[in-house]
């Protein structure tokens, strides 16, 4: 559960940094985007599962251990192609949002109000 949390808490401290940069225009993309990086927790879960089960410790020290345990090529493959897609998205992202709401960034509550109630956000939500 800890490490859901961590993954939970990233999103937020994700979504914090990019209102306090001002970087609204990625927040959309990057917020979808963050999901990409589930699997790589979830194989690191795994591993800690296994350790469990055979009797293994569980502390802070060992992730490094965990993290080459589970680092296995079709994972780093993986890795490298949801990245490379990561920043494409946030790119097509960012046009996407451009065209909706212009280039002069509004704060993030303000575009959530817009989805639903404007045409532009309906074009936005179907758009992206």
């Amino acid at each position: 559960m800890l490490v859901g949390g961590l993954y939970g808490l990233g999103g937020l401290m994700l979504l914090g940094l990019l209102e306090l940069r001002e970087y609204r225009g990625l927040t959309f993309p990057l917020i979808a985007g963050f999901a990409l990086i589930g699997p790589f927790c979830g194989t690191i879960l795994y591993e800690m599962s296994r350790r469990m089960e055979h009797g293994g410790r569980l502390d802070w020290r060992d992730v490094p251990s965990m993290i080459a345990a589970t680092a296995r090529k079709q994972i780093l493959y993986h890795g490298f192609i949801l990245m490379f897609w990561l920043a494409v998205w946030s790119r097509v992202g960012l046009v996407i949002y451009y065209t909706h709401f212009g280039l002069t960034p509004m704060p993030v509550w303000e575009v959530m109000g817009e989805l639903l109630s404007t045409p532009r956000g309906w074009s936005f939500l179907i758009v992206g």
